[in-house]
């Protein structure tokens, strides 16, 4: 899904595990946001840390040969990340633009 195409959506949150916009389906264990932005740029990570088996991204095949390339999150715990198959039916979380502008004090106003 396209940046564009997840403003124009709304998602409720009522099940446990929705797309995040992050995926590594270009090249594996690169991860981008829809905005194409790296997840290495932003500094900010998630993902389901394993203390006996690999962690997340584990990039399984065991549900779809071509891999687990996209993130979702599990937002009944503790909203933490996992990679899994870009061919799940899930729901989206998205970032939307504030429709409403508020005016900022300037500081001569104070």
């Amino acid at each position: 899904m396209t940046k564009e195409g997840c403003e124009n959506k709304s998602a409720s949150l009522t099940k446990e595990f929705y797309w995040i916009g992050l995926n590594d389906l270009e090249t594996e264990g690169r991860w981008v946001w829809v905005n194409n932005q790296t997840l290495n740029e932003t500094g900010v990570q998630f993902w389901y840390k394993r203390e006996s088996e690999q962690s997340e991204p584990d990039n399984w095949k065991e549900e779809d040969p071509s891999g687990e390339n996209c993130a979702c999150v599990d937002l009944k715990i503790s909203h933490i990340w996992y990679d899994v198959s870009c061919k799940r039916n899930i729901k989206f979380i998205c970032e939307k633009k504030n429709k409403h502008t508020f005016p900022f004090l300037d500081d001569k106003e104070l």
